[in-house]
């Protein structure tokens, strides 16, 4: 199954995606982007946090501006990808916009989509947010959670788990304890877990990505534990977002 249709973006006209959680966000965001662009849509990507500058491959125009003048994307054209940054730093990152800015464009109305990387993982498969983590704007319409199945049966320590010590809050856990798919699952029903200041009027997703082998019957246990639970979340998907086919299973909790 298609990534798009998987996040119930069939034929998008007015939102804005926001990622949270493990490593893959970026990935994940420009993989849409290119299919998006293939529905040509107006499409752009951009960041409350930072990101690594795209590849030439995956935007067709590139804005670093912090002047930010809503009227300059009235000229935005269909079937093309706009990244948007703050500035670039000495480690040749995109710094990010703040959330009210990306509020404001989002209702300008410029965009069809507005994909937004909104946490920091440092790479890491899996993760818990700091008390200041994430940085969601209010329009956002999909917040989608990402954790790596390649996290499963690996220690909690700083090698496996950006911001450990917040995970093993969530978790009932100590460090060097085991993940779980139990501990995965802690981790999307918390308050304070990957949808951590989820705004009112967003829908959550969670991928589980890097289901390869037996990590997709890993991912299948947790999709299994929150069977009769009530997550904060519509769907959960298990995919390899790599793949040319990304989805390999779902569950929708509102059916």
């Amino acid at each position: 199954m298609d990534i798009l249709k998987g996040l119930d973006l069939i034929n998008p006209t007015k939102d804005m995606v926001t990622f949270v959680g493990g490593g893959g966000k970026t990935t994940t965001m420009f993989l849409m982007a290119s299919k998006l662009k293939e529905l040509n849509k107006k499409i752009l990507v951009t960041t409350t946090t930072a990101i690594y500058y795209p590849r030439n491959n995956q935007y067709d125009e590139i804005i670093i501006d912090s002047d930010y003048d809503i009227e300059k994307f009235k000229g935005i054209k269909a079937g093309k990808v706009y990244v948007l940054g703050r500035s670039i730093n000495k480690d040749n990152k995109l710094m990010g916009i703040e959330p009210d800015v990306i509020d404001r464009i989002f209702n300008a109305e410029a965009f069809d989509v507005i994909l937004v990387e909104a946490d920091g993982a440092k790479g890491k498969p899996i993760k818990a947010p700091a008390a200041h983590e994430p940085v969601i704007p209010q329009n956002t319409t999909k917040n989608v959670g990402i954790i790596g199945l390649d996290c499963i049966n690996k220690r909690i320590n700083n090698s496996i788990v950006h911001r450990p010590q917040q995970l093993c809050s969530v978790t009932g856990s100590i460090m060097n304890d085991i993940i779980t798919p139990k501990k995965v699952e802690m981790l999307i029903l918390h308050n304070n877990g990957i949808m951590k200041n989820l705004p009112e009027n967003s829908t959550g997703y969670v991928l589980l990505n890097k289901a390869e082998g037996e990590r997709y019957l890993q991912g299948m246990e947790v999709v299994k534990l929150l069977k009769d639970k009530k997550p904060p979340i519509k769907k959960i998907i298990i995919c390899s977002i790599k793949d040319e086919s990304p989805v390999k299973y779902w569950r929708d909790f509102n059916d």
